[in-house]
């Protein structure tokens, strides 16, 4: 929830030490094996095994605010107008202080916010989405809290305890696709709110969620679509589909096809951290990889040139 301000965790990548298809260990970083550091900040693993990271930092805010916040959006019409003021207001005022996103769901739409500041610099950052949002402060479900960077973090964690020593056991059954898109013209938004109203009357079982991702001010955008083997920089929105249903997994499928059918090939791709494994490779490479593609297949042929690190959606050397 902070990469409008701070970018990418790939982005504070500063160096690794990868183990290589014949047994080698190498270090990568911008002087050294670069081609391998472009790489594995993307599409790591086509390419190796690493083992250690380093990372730059940023200092810990003081104070944060995070809110939750149930919209209003109860019509098709409302919806859509709704959606559009949104998005021009995270192509071109939302600040970079700001992050966001909404989670929709049969139950209806809720806006979730993480800032960097404080609560009256909250509100009024977000106050020009009031009334197109139709924000509902008093609504039972809402929660407002400030505190530090633990604190926040405490906060998404539902207040469960940060225990590092704890066994990292957990698992859960669902299937996930995703799409990231360019600006999304009024047609578009239109197919998009028709299927999800579609979809409130006729299953329970779909969970979306919708991410602010791009814009003037976003950080992940202000980095160059070649500084790293990540290509959709130029992309406003990020969007993950999901179900814990296999029987409903098509129907979750044409919810992003709602959006992606309305859309030039070049403005949308897939997000390679929501991995849908219903892809092919073929499909696979060109929608997580789009324009470095082409380097990556270079690269893989070069540094992994017996595919020792396949696996159904990865990297196929040139």
């Amino acid at each position: 929830m902070s990469s409008y301000t701070h970018g990418l965790a790939s982005d504070w990548v500063i160096g690794a030490d990868v183990v290589l298809d014949n047994g080698t260990l190498v270090h990568a970083s911008a002087s050294e094996n670069a081609d391998l550091f472009w790489a594995i900040r993307g599409a790591g693993s086509s390419f190796g095994i690493v083992v250690d990271f380093e990372v730059d930092t940023f200092e810990a805010p003081p104070e944060l605010t995070w809110m939750t916040i149930d919209t209003g959006l109860t019509t098709a019409e409302a919806a859509v107008e709704g959606l559009l003021a949104w998005q021009d207001y995270v192509e071109n005022d939302m600040p970079r202080e700001m992050n966001m996103r909404m989670f929709i769901s049969s139950g209806g739409a809720r806006l979730e916010i993480l800032y960097h500041g404080n609560e009256d610099d909250a509100r009024a950052a977000i106050a020009p989405l009031e009334e197109p949002l139709r924000l509902n402060w008093n609504s039972f479900f809402n929660r407002v809290g400030t505190g530090d960077w633990i604190a926040q973090m405490t906060a998404y964690a539902n207040g469960e305890r940060l225990d590092q020593s704890y066994p990292y056991n957990a698992f859960d059954n669902m299937y996930v696709t995703s799409l990231l898109t360019k600006h999304i013209p009024q047609e578009a938004m239109e197919s998009f709110v028709d299927y999800w109203f579609v979809a409130r009357s006729r299953s329970s079982s779909f969970w979306l969620q919708m991410d602010a991702y791009g814009g003037a001010n976003s950080a992940v955008t202000a980095v160059s679509p070649t500084e790293s083997s990540y290509a959709h920089r130029d992309k406003l929105w990020l969007f993950q589909f999901s179900t814990g249903f296999r029987e409903t997994v098509p129907f979750v499928q044409g919810f992003a096809d709602s959006l992606k059918d309305n859309l030039a090939c070049e403005d949308w791709g897939r997000y390679i951290n929501y991995v849908d494994p219903e892809l092919s490779r073929d499909q696979a490479q060109l929608q997580y990889y789009a324009a470095n593609l082409e380097r990556l297949q270079r690269i893989k042929a070069e540094v992994d040139p017996n595919d020792r690190f396949y696996y159904p959606q990865s990297v196929e050397g040139a």
